[in-house]
């Protein structure tokens, strides 16, 4: 039997992410079963090698090079901290790496001006931060504004490197902060807050919030969310949560915060509603293989498109060379479960290698964020409008502290 192709893994497991490590390494785990069953990639089989990042830059570097020395392969990486610090290691390692879990811009800025040298770095999703204020935008005109009427909104960002070129803007490109996006669709910021990672009392911000007036929070959570959604279920401010907080993309998020997910909304990268047909069939057979977390975080989407991406590449290339696998991934275009999945070339803007947000020849969407929220104990879809469920839309639902 021929030997084989080995894919690297890399991501965190232990403490208050690991189910970010863990929603990838399951969905790995299933598109390689059936990758392997329907024949492999050029006659070859699929096996998986994985290495914890610890959630921390230092460890993401060992385990990526580490992974390196043993792989043919590399994808994962949660946050985006790790995937600065293991960046410049793939000018040593030399293969292909598929970026399954960082949004920060500045992973690919840095292929763009170093091409030949990173060119083996691609991001299959999310959305970097910069398109993601363009989503952002979009919910905050055709949702917030136009269907809730609300007037001004409260930022409440973790301190994190994914989220600063949107509260911070990036003036090297011209990007305005996020307050002065909401503004342009009529949504006024009454105030913003940048928190540390390791706050534990919120009890004051949210005091500070509820006396703007301010119609709702905008977070912006990641490695953080479980207890600020908790602090803000016993303070009851009269001001929803929505916005980020991908702790909340996942089906244990109303069980770690004692049901106080109830009426909190986030965007993800997708949700079991028709994105795609591959979209319903994934999320199907992903509560299958793991029933205690039937519905992942957004790296366990990501991550199996990438392994699917991934194939194809191998077998465009008609080989295994890392270069000329790298030739072959910039010519993808993919249809997966979170959307039509292609990357900017070389030379067509900031972002080389980075996922196409929309399609330069048709003006379309290739892949957009949708917004979820937590009612009665599970997901609705609330936005794009036409993916909730056949309506023109789930109503949204206000805490149960704010309803008559």
């Amino acid at each position: 039997a021929a030997a084989p192709s080995v894919v690297g893994l890399a991501g965190p497991r232990p403490g208050p992410v690991a189910f970010f490590g863990l929603s990838a390494r399951a969905s790995a785990e299933l598109a390689i079963a059936q990758i392997n069953a329907a024949g492999g990639v050029g006659g070859r089989p699929l096996s998986l090698e994985v290495e914890d990042t610890q959630g921390r830059p230092d460890q993401a570097a060992i385990a990526v090079q580490a992974l390196g020395e043993r792989s043919d392969f590399l994808m994962g990486i949660f946050s985006s901290e790790e995937a600065l610090a293991m960046l410049p290691s793939l000018a040593q390692i030399r293969k292909p790496f598929l970026s399954t879990g960082a949004a920060t811009p500045l992973t690919t800025i840095q292929v763009s001006q170093n091409y030949d040298n990173l060119k083996y770095y691609f991001r299959v999703g999310p959305l970097n931060s910069v398109f993601l204020i363009s989503e952002f935008v979009d919910f905050a005109r055709d949702f917030l504004v136009d269907k809730l009427n609300w007037e001004n909104i409260y930022i409440l960002a973790e301190d994190a490197e994914w989220n600063r070129p949107i509260t911070d803007g990036l003036a090297a490109l011209g990007i305005p902060p996020l307050a002065a996006s909401f503004g342009s669709v009529g949504l006024g910021t009454a105030g913003q807050v940048r928190y540390a990672l390791e706050t534990t009392d919120f009890s004051s911000i949210y005091a500070d919030a509820a006396a703007t007036g301010a119609d709702g929070f905008f977070t912006l959570m990641s490695a953080t969310g479980v207890t600020p959604t908790l602090q803000w279920a016993q303070a009851q401010p009269p001001m929803p949560f929505t916005g980020v907080n991908v702790q909340a993309q996942t089906a244990v998020f109303n069980q770690l915060t004692g049901g106080a997910a109830e009426s909190v909304s986030t965007i993800t990268s997708a949700t079991r509603a028709f994105i795609t047909e591959k979209t319903i069939p994934y999320y199907d057979a992903i509560a299958q293989a793991t029933p205690q977390l039937p519905i992942p975080a957004y790296t366990g989407p990501i991550t199996y498109d990438a392994m699917y991406v991934l194939k194809e590449g191998v077998e465009r290339a008609g080989t295994t060379d890392p270069d000329a696998v790298v030739t072959a991934l910039e010519a993808t275009n993919y249809t997966g479960v979170v959307g039509q999945i292609q990357f900017f070339p070389r030379g067509a803007g900031p972002f080389t290698h980075d996922v196409i947000n929309k399609n330069p020849q048709t003006n379309l969407k290739n892949v957009a964020g949708i917004w979820i929220q937590w009612q009665g104990g599970a997901q609705r879809v609330l936005f794009p409008f036409e993916l909730s469920f056949g309506t023109t839309g789930t109503s949204f639902a206000n805490p149960p502290w704010m309803r008559v």
